[in-house]
């Protein structure tokens, strides 16, 4: 669906889809019988979803979150602390069931609707990862774990850039297995958080061991062409064009420049762009027309009504 511009992808953060705050406050009062959202109460609003015409579900991360260093009580969905296991705060303490087979009972519900189920894949390892695995990180001299960027809640992963060194590395087995745990619980598509930041042998090799299991599992690669520079000094960058020989099926187009042009003449020329890069692979691949990026003010606030017309 996604290669062939039919998929309607929706993003969940499951913690909040359903979640019932019945005093509006912002903040889930449990000793007030308010209760989050779950993979089971999420199941009542898959009907709704599919009315609107969705017919794909992107799951922000599902995998546990750090605590030590963590931004806000609950943690950052994407400082990952764990391949293999689902967040606890995904459970809901009346189901009988284990939070994993909460997590299956929803995708298999999504799919009796015909909704395609995506996953999120961390780029990070949190802090309390760290602590526990160091080993799995890139130090300095000192043994210091680097941080990416400003996310201070996470730290780099060391991910070896060379095939032989890669396969026998405790990291790639780590990352396999969350494929296989995740295929196993019958999603379909994974959306690679900050691709950028993994080099190109590491994603072939993933997507290549993911294709073995699933031959028609979606590879997703957060990467634009706005994106030029690592996100720490220390960090790999691996630019969406290698990505998509790696073997993703496709990127975030950088269409959210556009609100400061608002000129038909640029939208065309980057759809223009597009296509032709498109072309270039054997293998069918697809871009997602991103207006907007979650780190900025709407678009359609600094462009107003002709900017929200060219989107139209």
């Amino acid at each position: 669906m996604f290669t062939e511009n039919r998929a309607v992808i929706y993003a969940v953060n499951m913690r909040t889809f359903n979640a019932d705050d019945k005093n509006g406050n912002g903040i889930i009062d449990f000793l007030d019988g308010e209760t989050s959202g779950s993979f089971i109460n999420a199941v009542d609003r898959l009907d709704e979803l599919k009315s609107l015409g969705i017919n794909a579900i992107h799951l922000l991360p599902v995998t546990p979150t750090g605590k030590i260093k963590a931004m806000g009580t609950a943690g950052s969905l994407y400082s990952l602390s764990d391949f293999v296991s689902i967040n606890s705060q995904l459970s809901d303490s009346k189901s009988n069931l284990s939070v994993k087979n909460q997590m299956k009972f929803f995708i298999d519900e999504a799919h009796k609707r015909n909704i395609k189920i995506i996953v999120d894949l961390p780029a990070c390892g949190s802090y309390d990862l760290f602590i526990n695995k160091p080993h799995l990180f890139l130090t300095d001299d000192n043994g210091a774990a680097y941080i990416p960027s400003d996310w201070e809640d996470v730290r780099l992963f060391n991910v070896p850039d060379v095939k032989s060194e890669l396969l026998k590395s405790d990291i790639f087995f780590l990352h396999k297995a969350f494929i296989r745990y995740m295929t196993d619980l019958g999603i379909d598509g994974i959306r690679a958080d900050v691709a950028t930041i993994k080099p190109f042998v590491f994603w072939k090799e993933l997507i290549s061991y993911a294709r073995e299991i699933n031959p028609d599992i979606l590879f997703l690669a957060e990467a634009s062409e706005a994106w030029t520079q690592p996100a720490s000094d220390k960090a790999y960058f691996t630019d969406y064009k290698k990505l998509l020989e790696a073997g993703f099926d496709g990127w975030y187009g950088n269409y959210f420049e556009l609100k400061n042009q608002n000129t038909f003449d640029k939208l065309y020329s980057s759809v223009n762009h597009h296509q032709k890069i498109i072309k270039k692979f054997s293998s069918k691949k697809s871009v997602i027309g991103s207006f907007a990026t979650h780190d900025e003010v709407s678009p359609l606030l600094v462009g107003g009504e002709k900017f929200s017309k060219i989107i139209i």
